[in-house]
C-alpha cells in the first residue's frame, strides 16, 4: 500500500517506524508535497507496545521497569553471579547493555536452550534466568504479550516497509492488522541518508 492511499480516511492514524524521528520525517515530506493535514501521528514499536499494554500494566499493580532500572539490574547480576567465561574485570554497564538487548531478544524470539553450547552462551542463560526469576517488574519483553491482549482502539495502523521486527512484534502487528507502506526505494534510501546526516551534524561540536 503507498501512504496516499493509507491517508485517504479520515479516521486516527498511526505511522510506524523504527524510529518514530523516521516515520515523522516521511510524514513531513508526503505533507510538503502533496498539501493538506492529516491526523496522523509517527511511532516506534517500543513506544506503540508500552501504549498499548500500560493501562493493564497499572490494574495489575506492577511497576513498569525502563530500560535504565534492568540494565543496573543486569549489572549487578553480573558483578555477583558465578561465570563460565566472563572474568570480573570484564563486567562493565556497556557489557550489562549487551545482557540486556539479548535478554529481549530472547524474550521476543523462540529459543532452544540447547542452542547455548559454550561457556559465553552458558553465562549469558544463567543471567537470562536469574533476571526472569529475580528481575521485578514489567520489561519491554514482558509488556509485549501483554499487548497481545489489546482490544481494537479504532486506530489505522501501518508500518513503513523494512522495518526491524522481531516474532512477537510481528504476531502483534498483525493482531492488529496493520498494514505496510511500501516506498519508493530510492526515496527510502535518500530519506534515511538525510536522517543520518543529520544526526551526525548533531553529535559535532
Amino acid at each position: 500500500m503507498k501512504l496516499n492511499e493509507f491517508l485517504k480516511s479520515n479516521n486516527k492514524k498511526q505511522l510506524i517506524g523504527n524510529t518514530s524521528v523516521f516515520a515523522d520525517s516521511i510524514i513531513e515530506e508526503f505533507t510538503i508535497k502533496n498539501g493538506g493535514s492529516f491526523l496522523i501521528s509517527p511511532i516506534d514499536i517500543k513506544k506503540l507496545v508500552k501504549e498499548l499494554s500500560i493501562e493493564e500494566i497499572i490494574k495489575s499493580g506492577e511497576k513498569y521497569s525502563n530500560e535504565i532500572e534492568s540494565v543496573l539490574f543486569i549489572y549487578d547480576l553480573l558483578k555477583n553471579t558465578e561465570l563460565e567465561f566472563f572474568k570480573e574485570n570484564q563486567i562493565s554497564l556497556s557489557l550489562a547493555q549487551e545482557f540486556y538487548n539479548l535478554i529481549q531478544e530472547l524474550k521476543l524470539t523462540n529459543y532452544k536452550e540447547e542452542a547455548f553450547n559454550n561457556n559465553r552462551l552458558r553465562d549469558f542463560l544463567k543471567i537470562f534466568k536469574l533476571y526472569n526469576e529475580k528481575h521485578k517488574g514489567i520489561d519491554y519483553g514482558d509488556s509485549i504479550k501483554i499487548a497481545l491482549n489489546f482490544k481494537d482502539d479504532q486506530i489505522e495502523r501501518a508500518i513503513i516497509e523494512n522495518t526491524d521486527l522481531r516474532y512477537y512484534e510481528e504476531k502483534l502487528l498483525n493482531l492488529l492488522n496493520v498494514k505496510t507502506i511500501e516506498l519508493d526505494k530510492y526515496e527510502f534510501n535518500k530519506k534515511k541518508t538525510e536522517i543520518i546526516s543529520a544526526f551526525l551534524r548533531e553529535m559535532k561540536f
